[in-house]
């Protein structure tokens, strides 16, 4: 019995040594003192009632891997007046080097808001070397780390692009204009010439496959250099390799066309107008198809670009993207409308269910909104 106690007394001693902790930062907040508009020092140990508190940490002060932070259920955290998180676990683990990185700031201004918050009750903010308590109970606060790619991999994507290209166009000319006709993107009227192109031929996949990789190397550009793309709980499952990168986020987005062509063959059964789907699918696919080459030209512009180069440019090129996909939506409703001679509303709820719902889906994941 008293080895099984001493074992257990070396345990939880080890234990401890691994949870350093280096500063305990309840006492350095601040409050904002709406009388002289400044921001003063908390007294910690006065108990008083307020509705946001504060605390700066600076590179030159800081120590330690990561601050844990622990504020009541539905509080706000802000870190440099925005809003990053709303707690909904006990604790919140945040890498501050990383943070440092991620806002390219020497310092960090940290809020928690919460109506009503009593620090010395509510509040607890912890420094620690390499801490062990992360439980189901803690949220880490993760980052994507965005590099600058080599230019020698994005050559190399583009030459293997463009060399999918030349062998599609070379296998099957045919098929290859018939999908790449410039004059059927605005056309809403049905085309004779277009029943004989089929949604599960090799053709169609292949085309699929090939703006399937456009996409990956559009995306993984944004996401790299935009700063409003999120890329929070996208990139998880991303190999570490660049062309890993491109082959994994290719099979994703045919992924995705697929279940769209599923998606459209469902909704078009259940509102019964089975004999659009094919021409909703290749309507779109010409105008996914043609979005892809553009937002390609735009970011191998910005890429290759001698001028200097901002985030700003990259969010240009996102919003063109957005911009034409809405404008593909308004042409597919006009399309729909003259194609089957039904109502509007009947129309519109139906592209409810195949194209507004998963855009807005698609939206809200790409973008912090």
């Amino acid at each position: 019995m008293r080895y099984f106690f001493f074992c257990l007394f070396l345990f939880i001693a080890s234990q401890a040594s691994s949870q350093t902790l280096i500063k305990n930062y309840n006492h350095d907040l601040m409050y904002f003192d709406q009388t002289q508009k400044l921001y003063l020092p908390y007294t910690y140990g006065s108990y008083d009632a307020l509705d946001a508190i504060h605390v700066l940490i600076t590179r030159q002060h800081w120590s330690g891997d990561e601050l844990v932070v622990k504020a009541p259920i539905e509080s706000a955290f802000l870190i440099n007046h925005e809003i990053v998180y709303t707690f909904q676990q006990d604790s919140l683990i945040i890498p501050i080097n990383n943070t440092f990185k991620e806002y390219e700031n020497d310092s960090l201004f940290l809020t928690i808001f919460y109506p009503g918050l009593v620090p010395e009750r509510d509040i607890e903010m912890k420094s620690y070397v390499k801490s062990k308590n992360i439980t189901s109970q803690n949220k880490v606060l993760a980052y994507f780390n965005r590099v600058t790619e080599s230019r020698d991999h994005k050559v190399v994507a583009i030459l293997i692009l463009t060399l999918f290209v030349v062998i599609f166009k070379s296998a099957n000319s045919k098929k290859f204009n018939e999908i790449n006709r410039s004059d059927r993107l605005f056309s809403i009227r049905r085309k004779e010439e277009d029943s004989g192109l089929a949604t599960a031929e090799l053709a169609t996949f292949f085309n699929i496959f090939l703006i399937s990789f456009t996409y990956s190397y559009v995306f993984l550009t944004l996401l790299n250099n935009s700063k409003i793309v999120n890329p929070e709980g996208l990139t998880g499952w991303l190999p570490e390799n660049s062309y890993l990168m491109y082959l994994a986020l290719t099979g994703a987005f045919f992924l995705i066309f697929i279940l769209r062509l599923l998606i459209i063959n469902f909704f078009a059964s259940m509102y019964q107008i089975d004999s659009f789907s094919s021409e909703h699918f290749l309507f779109q696919l010409r105008h996914f198809t043609v979005i892809a080459w553009v937002s390609m030209m735009l970011v191998i512009v910005v890429d290759f670009s001698p001028l200097n180069i901002s985030s700003t440019n990259y969010d240009i090129v996102l919003f063109v993207v957005l911009i034409l996909l809405f404008l593909s939506e308004i042409l597919l409703y006009l399309k729909a409308i003259a194609y089957t001679g039904y109502r509007k509303m009947h129309i519109i709820s139906y592209l409810c269910g195949t194209e507004f719902v998963p855009l807005l889906i698609a939206v809200k994941v790409l973008l912090i909104i």
